[in-house]
């Protein structure tokens, strides 16, 4: 059954086509969301308690680590999770991710800042060694301690001094952001586009938990940031295609799953989840990028799980609502369901305080990051 990323198989690369049920209705779309937020800055918030004693537990890569830190730990180090392990990936995505095959190594910059930053004996001098070594985190750094968002006087010059200013998490946001930008490498209108709806989801869905207890600000916001790497990956491998999808979804009532499977005989749910496996990522971020289309699946997840998938799956909703992806914007206010506010026990109101994170901070972080 394998399955070409370009030449023609039954089922894949047929002409992109809205699709009508055997019900005679069109292929639903995703609904909207809902969510909340206190205001404030929303790298501020990241920052909230970072001091050193609520900085992660150390976790080199040969010792067990704790699931909600950033990297997975070695194989075999959590039999439950792995006895739920999805199905291997399929062959059009193995297919399509031996086209990308420089993506599928944790970039060397990363995989040092992360340790240094999951190691609690790391002083600010010596995580500040390691910033200095790519310029592209540097600049991101000094420019994020000198913004608006901490009020400051412009005057922060020193990487040490900045460390200090924005705590540890929000350094390690920044240090995803960077490793992000690295698969969203082409840098045209398109993923452009998809960089912003990745910000998007970031904002609504770290605002979501401040309704919806049981997330920490920060997995919500890595949640986000890393759910639609999939989608970068396909645009990476073959460009004209995947913006023939993009557009069709658009216009379409179809959804951008269903139609990267036709194209593509797999989808970005499933390339992202494979990438962030390849990374060693923990299986809760897997699981994220996996599953945050499938309402159905996040029901039926585990405690552990089941917060962290539905409010991303609401950010990624309410973020398209409000334009940030294939289709156009539509009024805030006729979002007035979604499947996952019953998992979540969300009231409607949590939709608008959502988007109005969303319109107040994301200017400010595409700013700061590109």
């Amino acid at each position: 059954m394998g399955r070409s990323v370009d030449g023609r198989k039954p089922g894949v690369n047929e002409p992109l086509r809205p699709e009508v049920s055997p019900k005679g209705g069109t292929e639903p779309v995703c609904a909207p969301c809902r969510c909340t937020d206190e205001g404030m800055g929303i790298l501020r918030s990241l920052v909230r308690g970072s001091s050193a004693k609520g900085a992660p537990a150390a976790r080199p890569a040969e010792r067990p680590t704790n699931p909600d830190t950033h990297r997975n730990t070695a194989p075999g180090a959590n039999p439950a999770a792995q006895a739920d392990a999805p199905p291997g990936p399929s062959s059009a995505c193995l297919e399509l991710m031996g086209k990308a095959k420089d993506l599928e190594t944790l970039p060397a910059f990363a995989t040092r800042m992360l340790q240094a930053l999951d190691d609690p004996r790391t002083s600010p001098a010596v995580l500040a060694a390691e910033v200095s070594h790519d310029q592209a985190v540097l600049a991101l750094v000094l420019r994020t301690a000198n913004s608006a968002y901490y009020r400051s006087s412009g005057q922060v010059r020193d990487v040490t001094e900045a460390i200090v200013v924005l705590g540890l998490d929000t350094v390690r946001q920044i240090v995803l952001a960077r490793l992000a930008r690295t698969v969203l490498r082409r840098n045209d209108a398109l993923q452009q586009m998809l960089w912003r709806h990745a910000l998007a989801t970031s904002v609504a869905a770290q605002a979501c938990t401040r309704v919806i207890r049981g997330v920490t600000v920060a997995h919500a916001f890595t949640a986000g940031l890393l759910h639609d790497l999939g989608k970068a990956v396909m645009h990476e491998v073959a460009p004209a295609q995947y913006a023939e999808v993009w557009e069709l979804t658009g216009r379409s009532p179809r959804t951008s799953i269903s139609l990267e499977r036709q194209r593509f005989g797999t989808d970005h749910a499933e390339v992202g989840a494979e990438l962030l496996k390849a990374w060693t990522f923990p299986v809760m971020y897997q699981s994220v990028a996996r599953l945050h289309h499938e309402p159905e699946a996040i029901a039926a997840a585990s405690d552990k799980e089941r917060r962290l998938l539905a409010i991303v799956s609401l950010a990624n909703a309410v973020a398209g609502w409000l334009g940030h992806g294939p289709r156009p914007a539509r009024p805030i206010d006729e979002m007035t369901e979604h499947p996952m506010l019953d998992v979540l026990g969300a009231p409607p109101s949590v939709i608008g305080r959502m988007a109005m994170e969303i319109e107040v901070e994301l200017s400010g972080l595409v700013g700061i990051f590109g």
